[in-house]
């Protein structure tokens, strides 16, 4: 019965909360999309985490996001859970080219709402944090090239990949 309360509470608050603003449209496929969870203190530049959630490349969603997105937000961290498409919609290149869209939004203009550009961390669960990784390797990459970049990876403070990455 916990848990189903807790779960109840969760998507509550994600349909609810005046502190989750939904599917911001970062791109310009139908799943590019994110949801931004932010802290109910508005003093000074929040540090940000842009979390990319897992789902075997076939059924990740970005809501699942929603309790980490929460529990950060109580905590003055800024989450940004953004969505990509899935196998057989996208091929994994591209699931890396929508969450690095993902992420240039969020370096470009996370000030917007509050957050500390100088302050991104990003994080990938199982097949998020496999697509995370990737993500920095190709822009890396792409900068060791000189090539023409949004966003830098010199921007994101810290990854973390948990079960996969």
């Amino acid at each position: 019965l916990k848990h189903v309360l807790l779960n109840f509470a969760v998507a509550y608050c994600y349909f609810f909360s005046s502190q989750v603003r939904r599917s911001i449209v970062y791109g310009d496929q139908p799943r590019n999309r994110l949801d931004l969870y932010l802290p109910t203190n508005t003093n000074g530049p929040k540090p940000v985490v842009v979390f990319v959630t897992g789902g075997a490349w076939i059924i990740g969603y970005k809501a699942w996001g929603s309790l980490l997105g929460l529990q950060l937000a109580e905590r003055d961290i800024i989450v940004a859970c953004v969505d990509y498409r899935n196998f057989p919609q996208g091929t994994i290149s591209d699931m890396v080219k929508d969450v690095s869209q993902g992420v240039s939004f969020v370096c470009n203009l996370i000030d917007r709402f509050g957050g500390d550009p100088n302050r991104i961390y990003l994080m990938g669960q199982s097949a998020g944090a496999h697509i995370s990784a990737c993500v920095l390797l190709e822009q890396a990459i792409k900068e060791s090239k000189g090539e023409s970049t949004t966003w830098s990876v010199s921007q994101i403070k810290a990854y973390f990949g948990l079960s996969g990455g």
